[in-house]
């Protein structure tokens, strides 16, 4: 009874181990944890969320709607470090709001790298809907903590077999350019050192063929000669001859550098001859 007395009246120093003792007693209860939440002190409320951890899949605790709120309210907490907690404790919740609550805190804290990776474990079997949530709170504005986690994000879809997030990265929408081409680095990345080959079909080849050809960005086009370079390039030799006459056409240096690399993944004997010419005649050093 004292023990929860200190938690009724929000006693500092003393919440911690009162939390952690009742639990070892088994005597906690969600008002307890609801308590914690609520305390002024940052450390009480993110032990309480690790507490939360050990209890919820117990149904006085799971169906508890106080609790439930507390829990919700807390992925605002203004500690970033609570914020943290919480993410590496939603994987335990089961409420529907949890997804888009996880993406707000990683659009919030993304700048910390560890944000992204706990938000990815703590999404064990659902990484698919993060990739949706993220792409949908924070996908219209770049960064490169933001970046770090697409890419980690396709990693961990691609460890499970999962390629269907490769359509996300063809719909042709050049502002989306900077998330897809992360997405397609974590492929590219993944396939580098994955025991297991991945395997892309023609269709899905082919839309990285045609978004190569769309692109306005050159992180973009690299993320895709990359993959082309782990997976295997498309069939259709035909793609090929349409970046020969836009690289020809071309005067922008960069595009020509993305389009000469994406050029020699065919191997083909005649166009390596033809490099020759570029190395004596090209205007621009880069290209050389």
């Amino acid at each position: 009874a004292a023990l929860h007395q200190m938690l009724d009246k929000k006693e500092a120093e003393a919440s911690i181990p009162a939390l952690w003792l009742l639990n070892d007693f088994n005597q906690l209860n969600s008002k307890d944890i609801s308590n914690a939440l609520e305390n002024d002190i940052e450390g009480v409320r993110e032990n309480a969320l690790k507490v939360a951890d050990l209890v919820m899949n117990r149904p006085a605790f799971s169906q508890d709607k106080l609790l439930k709120e507390s829990l919700l309210k807390a992925a605002d907490d203004p500690s970033a470090r609570v914020r943290f907690q919480w993410l590496c404790s939603s994987g335990f919740f089961k409420f529907p709001e949890v997804a888009s609550l996880r993406s707000k805190i990683v659009n919030q804290d993304i700048d910390d790298h560890w944000v992204g990776v706990a938000a990815i474990a703590a999404s064990k079997g659902s990484e698919l809907n993060l990739l949706q949530n993220a792409v949908a709170s924070f996908g219209a504005k770049p960064s490169e903590g933001k970046e770090n986690f697409f890419a980690y994000l396709a990693a961990a879809l691609l460890k499970k077999n999962d390629v269907s997030f490769v359509s996300m990265t063809t719909d042709k929408q050049v502002n989306n350019d900077w998330w897809q081409a992360a997405l397609l680095k974590g492929l590219a990345n993944y396939a580098g050192y994955s025991e297991v080959k991945i395997q892309l079909n023609e269709q899905q080849k082919n839309a990285l063929a045609e978004s190569f050809l769309l692109a306005t960005s050159s992180k973009m086009r690299r993320s895709i000669i990359e993959t082309f370079k782990a997976i295997g390039i498309p069939k259709n030799l035909v793609f090929f001859k349409q970046v020969y006459t836009k690289f020809l056409g071309s005067k922008e240096a960069v595009f020509q550098e993305d389009a000469l690399a994406m050029l020699t993944l065919q191997k083909d004997p005649k166009f390596n001859q033809q490099l020759i010419t570029f190395i004596v005649s090209a205007p621009s050093e880069s290209i050389q």
